[in-house]
């Protein structure tokens, strides 16, 4: 069994962000608006506030093999510069295709954000791994 099928499950990574307005700094909109009129962090930027890093890392991930294949997010409320969001994300599936003649490894990645125990977004992120898992010992 690949380490990554083994964590089916738990939690892997719990982190704090606070909302700034650098989160907007590469937005076309944030550019044409300026900063002084947007007070609320888009949604489709929140399935970037997880510690994707961190996570590669937990799962024994080349970041260079990751590709994001789909991401869903469902927002409950807005996000508003100023705030923190407590973020918990949780491996929620791990498989292997075959195509053609090399695997492609899939990882489906489920994360809450709240703001002072009231959920504001949830997401799912489905990774696709080039190349698969490895199968080393770890």
């Amino acid at each position: 069994m690949t380490k990554q099928k083994s964590l089916i499950g738990t939690e892997l990574d719990c982190i704090t962000k606070h909302i700034e307005f650098t989160h907007l700094k590469n937005l076309e909109a944030s550019k044409s608006v300026g900063h002084d009129l947007i007070k609320n962090l888009p949604s489709f930027v929140y399935g970037n506030l997880v510690n994707s890093e961190k996570i590669y890392k937990i799962l024994h991930l080349n970041s260079k093999h990751v590709l994001l294949s789909r991401e869903s997010i469902f927002t409950h409320r807005n996000l508003k510069i100023g705030e923190s969001v407590n973020i918990r994300t949780f491996l929620r599936e791990a498989y292997e295709q075959q195509a053609s003649s090399n695997p492609i490894g899939f990882i489906i990645l489920e994360s809450i954000g709240s703001v002072d125990e009231d959920i504001a977004f949830y997401c799912e992120r489905v990774l696709a791994v080039r190349g698969g898992f490895s199968r080393g010992r770890s």
